[in-house]
């Protein structure tokens, strides 16, 4: 195997897919170098592990919004009834927008862990603890004036 060096730009290269993806095995696999010699670069060179640092940080901001965008302005999704895709008198397939309420209250969680703790955290008696709401169950008739769906992947108006 050809040794390759650390070079200021396989840093740099590497560094900077580190912060696009979080991954240092695929960053250092993609300069061409070795995860472990990435590793001891990191603990010999203190301004190195300083970027790595930064880096790592920055690729969680990503997926911090990320998360915050599925939560707040949720994700189109193509409309299914009975395992077929629902299209409009065009033939355009229907979506749905679906929020993520399990991102919501880890976001909110996180970012404010005094005032939305959960009981079994320790929630003081001003604390408002979350709970995230059932997932909505659309179902679309094949014919208009077909029965509602039963059984299976039915929607429930129980308690």
């Amino acid at each position: 195997m050809t040794h390759v060096r650390w070079t200021r730009l396989a840093r740099q290269a590497f560094l900077d897919l580190l912060r696009r993806t979080g991954n240092v095995s695929g960053a250092a696999r993609a300069v061409g170098l070795s995860r472990s010699r990435a590793y001891q670069l990191r603990q010999r060179d203190r301004e190195f592990a300083a970027a790595w640092d930064d880096a790592e940080q920055e690729a969680v901001d990503l997926l911090e919004g990320e998360a915050r965008r599925r939560a707040a302005e949720g994700v189109e999704q193509p409309l299914v009834s009975g395992g077929r895709l629902v299209r409009d008198d065009d033939g355009r397939v229907v979506t749905v927008r679906r929020y993520n309420d399990r991102l919501l209250e880890f976001l909110l969680r996180a970012h404010r862990p005094d005032k939305f703790k959960t009981d079994s955290e320790g929630a003081g008696k001003n604390a408002k603890a979350i709970t995230t709401m059932p997932p909505v169950t659309i179902t679309i008739a094949a014919e208009p004036d077909a029965p509602p769906q039963t059984g299976k992947g039915a929607a429930d108006d129980g308690d």
